[in-house]
């Protein structure tokens, strides 16, 4: 099994000019760009259920060092969020599909610009129609599980995860994520549950979740906390002239 640094950096001007411009510091640049060869390919379900109308949300609004948190509704909280990983995956090339939970197909990004502009824009349709509908999480779930089992092998075989981040507010509409989730324990996955909301009940149902599963998971519900802990490790100025890892 190949080591997470044992991963050549995939070098783009593009990306860096992209990642900068929205203040990322070198060092989670070079985290990324690493990333890419590690997760080659990247699964994200966005919750677009009617509860994400609700206005317990936190958006970054304002230029470098004047940033702050403002209250939006979790909607805008999390289309801010997925517009930027849509972009991202266009520019570095990163083989990302999104699934919105209540929309007829997923979206797949990152295979290259003559192939990103039609999803890309139906995408960013959806992110400004807004929400509605239930929760299904799990008919989701299963759907990206057959997706990964093809690729296990060669994953396992390079040493790369599949990624696959849950944006959501609640608990599933259509089934027990726990039982859907179980397969992931035989797969190289890297999971993430991005919470877009602070209410207790979901938190402690995905904390739950995640100590029944046997998988690797981060649970992030609360950004600021995570904000600061990336801060309190200082990193080095970009170098305007990378050069690629040998």
């Amino acid at each position: 099994m190949a080591h997470s640094d044992s991963f050549p950096m995939k070098e783009s001007p593009r990306t860096r000019e992209f990642l900068t411009k929205h203040h990322w510091p070198v060092g989670l640049q070079d985290t990324l760009l690493r990333g890419l060869n590690k997760y080659p390919v990247r699964y994200i379900i966005a919750d677009d259920s009617g509860s994400m109308m609700q206005s317990d949300g936190n958006r970054l609004v304002g230029e470098g060092a004047n940033q702050k948190l403002m209250p939006c509704s979790r909607w805008s909280e999390l289309t801010t969020s997925m517009k930027f990983h849509a972009e991202l995956a266009e520019v570095a090339e990163a083989k990302t599909e999104f699934r919105l939970l209540n929309a007829p197909q997923p979206f797949l990004l990152g295979l290259g610009p003559e192939n990103d502009a039609v999803n890309y824009t139906q995408l960013q349709k959806l992110f400004d129609k807004g929400p509605g509908g239930g929760t299904p999480l799990c008919r989701h779930i299963r759907d990206i599980i057959n997706e990964i089992r093809p690729q296990v092998a060669q994953l396992n075989q390079n040493g790369q995860k599949a990624v696959v981040v849950i944006a959501t507010d609640g608990q599933s509409s259509d089934g027990d994520v726990l039982s859907a989730m179980k397969p992931f324990e035989d797969m190289p996955v890297w999971v993430v549950i991005r919470l877009c909301t602070d209410e207790e009940v979901v938190t402690r149902y995905w904390a739950s979740i995640d100590d029944q599963l046997e998988v690797d998971i981060d649970v992030l519900d609360d950004l600021s906390a995570e904000a600061e802990e990336v801060g309190a490790n200082p990193n080095p100025k970009p170098n305007p002239n990378p050069k690629p890892n040998t």
